[in-house]
Order: C-alpha cells, then sequence, then structure tokens
C-alpha cells in the first residue's frame, strides 16, 4: 500500500467524496463528479482511472468486481475505512482554508462568489 503524499487532488477527493456515498462504477463515478462540482471539473476516462489506481494503491479505494472476461468490462469501486479518514482530514483542511478567506473577506456575494 502506497503512502498518501500530500493533499489530495480535486478529482481523487471527489472520487472519495462520490464514493461515501456508495460504490459506483467509473462511469457513474464520471458524471457524479461533474454534479457534485456544479460542472466545473470534468474527470474523463484517462484522468479517472489514473486517480482511481492512485486511490486503490493508498488503501484509499478497493476494486469490489474485476472487469467481466466478455462483454461490458465495468469495474466497481467502494471507499475503504481508511478512505474515509483521509477524505474526512481533507475536507476539514480545505474548511480551514475557506473559513479564513471568509474572515478575511475575500468570500462575498451568493455561495461565497468571490468579490
Amino acid at each position: 500500500m502506497a503512502p498518501v503524499r500530500g493533499p489530495l487532488g480535486h478529482v481523487e477527493l471527489q472520487i472519495l467524496v462520490n464514493l461515501a456515498a456508495g460504490p459506483s462504477h467509473g462511469y457513474e463515478l464520471m458524471r457524479a463528479i461533474g454534479v457534485s462540482s456544479g460542472g466545473r471539473l470534468k474527470a474523463g476516462p484517462g484522468t479517472l482511472y489514473v486517480a482511481m489506481k492512485r486511490l486503490v494503491d493508498a488503501g484509499l479505494a478497493e476494486e469490489l468486481s474485476p472487469p467481466q472476461a466478455t462483454g461490458r468490462q465495468r469495474r466497481t469501486y467502494a471507499i475503504t475505512s481508511r478512505g474515509h479518514a483521509v477524505m474526512r482530514e481533507e475536507l476539514a483542511r480545505l474548511r480551514d482554508i475557506v473559513d479564513h478567506a471568509a474572515a478575511a473577506g475575500w468570500l462575498e456575494g451568493p455561495r461565497g462568489a468571490i468579490p
């Protein structure tokens, strides 16, 4: 298991947040990342599966079903207990940054629009 080095990237964090809702396969994750980011983040297959490999290698996610030998090859992934812990730590770190920015007056207007 590879250690987690530094903060998670946006795609990795979005994957973990979406997997926290339940197991999912790649296409569902690509769609969910677009929806949960309000369309600001798009993860194509290359980006998604490289990020998934990093998460699996670090023990933050696991593959539940190997690709089928015939037919559509769909891999289903789930978040691990370690993944839940790292996700919560990362979200808390980001919340601290947003709180600091808000206290400095950088977040104003609807939904924290930056002036």
